[in-house]
């Protein structure tokens, strides 16, 4: 059976991952257990570490990784699982990675002040490397993940939304975590002014390519595989760019009918497939595919700067896997 781009780059990354892996447990130094429960409860439900896996590959593209680089990895694992935390209770989430949401479980006050932990283990590592450019670096990602939940917080249920905006809430909420991750690997070995940037391209694209799919996936996917249930873009009143193109080439009564359930809780699957419906008569998903594989392609070409290698070969297999994934 042909193997899949995420099992080669995943076998190529084992080791990697295992060191990552115990990193990220020893370093949930949390004085209260209910802390370390919460924090876990998301931690350790089986996400990719696609973002630390970045940053050790970034770093080793320009050098040599040491023991304190991989510490400096998990930080950015650490940001991605404090998002999703605090995403869940704005969003009123019930599900995630196929677990109940970590504030059903714990309520309100136990996600935020679990998510707020591990934005300061997150900081803390990153204090210690005494690096200020990195330390300025990560102080701009956290206001701006913040500034881009605000914003979207602010957009919930227009459906005004363009493109333009669509593509800088994006960039703040997913793309910039994934640049920052390139940018600091490459910055912990000593990598020139040139090469930061192209790993800062690559790094931006590939976010913006992955969450694109993500997108397209929330009304494609299969429920079981993706860890949550299809169409809570819809039901939660997030203007996607699958629905932004559907809705600026369907017919009215079309655009209407999407329109009366936008953000509307407990859709049935027969109204999401109807939605899907819609999307397919006017290639909205098609387009929107179109979109992230552009942002694959640049990413791809940002890393045409450096020599062929294993860490080069695995970025760009993790840029095709983000555009060719299911799940």
């Amino acid at each position: 059976m042909k193997r899949t781009l995420k099992e080669i780059y995943m076998e190529k990354a084992a080791s990697d991952l295992h060191v990552i892996e115990k990193l990220l447990e020893s370093e949930l130094k949390a004085q209260l257990d209910v802390l370390k429960d919460v924090a876990s409860h998301v931690l350790f439900a089986g996400g990719k570490r696609l973002r630390p896996l970045l940053m050790i590959l970034c770093a080793r593209l320009c050098g040599q990784v040491s023991a304190e680089i991989f510490r400096v990895s998990i930080v950015f694992e650490y940001l991605h699982v404090a998002s999703l935390l605090h995403d869940d209770l704005i969003d009123e989430a019930k599900v995630r990675r196929g677990k109940p949401a970590a504030h059903m479980v714990w309520g309100n006050a136990g996600a935020v002040l679990s998510g707020d932990y591990l934005l300061a283990r997150a900081l803390t590592i990153i204090a210690e490397t005494k690096n200020i450019n990195i330390v300025k670096r990560l102080a701009f990602l956290t206001t701006e993940m913040a500034q881009g939940e605000l914003h979207q917080l602010t957009l919930k249920g227009n459906t005004e939304i363009s493109k333009e905006m669509y593509f800088k809430i994006i960039h703040k909420k997913t793309a910039l975590l994934m640049e920052t991750a390139c940018c600091v690997g490459g910055m912990l070995v000593g990598a020139d002014v040139k090469k930061v940037e192209a790993l800062r391209q690559y790094g931006y694209h590939l976010g913006m390519g992955f969450q694109i799919v993500d997108d397209i996936l929330d009304y494609t996917a299969e429920s079981n595989s993706f860890g949550k249930k299809i169409g809570t873009d819809l039901e939660e009143g997030k203007l996607t760019l699958p629905l932004i193109l559907a809705l600026a080439s369907c017919k009215e009564a079309e655009k209407k009918e999407i329109l009366q359930i936008f953000g509307q809780p407990n859709v049935s699957d027969s109204t999401i497939r109807r939605v899907v419906a819609i999307f397919k008569k006017y290639n909205s998903l098609q387009e929107a595919q179109k979109h992230a594989r552009k942002e694959i392609d640049q990413a791809i070409e940002a890393l045409s700067i450096f020599p062929s290698s294993e860490p080069h070969d695995m970025l760009k297999n993790i840029a095709m896997y983000a555009i060719l994934r299911k799940v």
